[in-house]
């Protein structure tokens, strides 16, 4: 019924607390994928060991760091009608999948993602609000979900936005929920490292063919450890602008003048926030 794979870089803790999450799901998956480009090879590994001789996971490791293409190796294995992309440190109840494939069949949803926990935007100021529609062209009362500009992307206002089922621009890779099929129409782009920024782009293309929607009421936590890229707030700005450059004008089809202009007046945005 449904494949997980996750990509996964010198977090060996978290993922085996995320594994053993899984595979004390209710309703299990047929194969779980881990793609690996941590520094030493982690297949001996006590628990990782037992479930690859028992055939419940699959383990490659490979020799380059890159999150978007190492799911783009994990799906390639991938035969089942539905694959999940999950992150490597997030943990959720025993009835997780059970209720996201129940709201799938139910709904035909075909690209879903599910709530997490801390991640959402609150009602903008008066001041946020001027900055979105400057950078968007129109107005809306939260911007939850929406994907705009110089490739801003939003999550759910879930204060304000409180349906079950939330329509987005938008779906974040941490848990993302789609039929094989549709994820071999676009598959991840080539963002090396970290990359920022790779979900908004695989999902904002699908938006232009595919409803995607937030399940508000099924929700997981995202750990979010530290790491030595997260905590190079130069490097990882960087790449964000590199990226959302690339969102920008292939997803949401700025011209590159008006890319300049809308970036320009994004990094002026970024360092007044910096001075308060």
């Amino acid at each position: 019924m449904y494949s997980i794979v996750i990509a996964t870089c010198n977090r060996i803790d978290f993922l085996v607390q995320t594994i053993n999450c899984i595979f004390h799901q209710e309703y299990l998956p047929t194969s779980v994928i881990v793609i690996d480009s941590s520094d030493d090879d982690f297949s001996n590994q006590k628990e990782l060991k037992t479930y690859i001789e028992e055939g419940k996971l699959v383990y490659q490791k490979v020799n380059y760091k890159s999150s978007a293409i190492q799911r783009n190796e994990g799906a390639s294995l991938v035969s089942t009608k539905y694959i999940v992309f999950l992150d490597d440190d997030v943990s959720f109840a025993e009835d997780f999948f059970k209720k996201i494939f129940n709201a799938v069949l139910q709904n035909s949803f075909k690209i879903v993602a599910p709530r997490q926990e801390g991640a959402f935007s609150k009602p903008p100021s008066n001041l946020l609000k001027f900055y979105y529609l400057i950078q968007s062209g129109y107005n809306d009362k939260t911007y939850g979900g929406k994907l705009f500009g110089c490739g801003l992307n939003c999550y759910p206002c879930y204060e304000i936005q409180k349906d079950s089922f939330i329509s987005s621009d938008w779906l974040s890779s941490t848990c993302l929920i789609m039929e094989k099929e549709i994820f071999d129409e676009v598959k991840f782009p080539n963002f090396e490292g970290y990359s920022f920024g790779e979900d908004v782009y695989l999902t904002g293309t699908l938006k232009k063919k595919y409803d995607l929607y937030w399940l508000s009421e099924i929700s997981y936590i995202h750990y979010s450890p530290t790491s030595a890229f997260k905590n190079n707030k130069k490097q990882l700005r960087n790449m964000a602008f590199k990226n959302q450059k690339r969102i920008a004008l292939d997803v949401i089809g700025l011209n590159p003048i008006n890319l300049f202009l809308k970036q320009l007046l994004h990094k002026i945005f970024l360092f007044c926030i910096d001075l308060k």
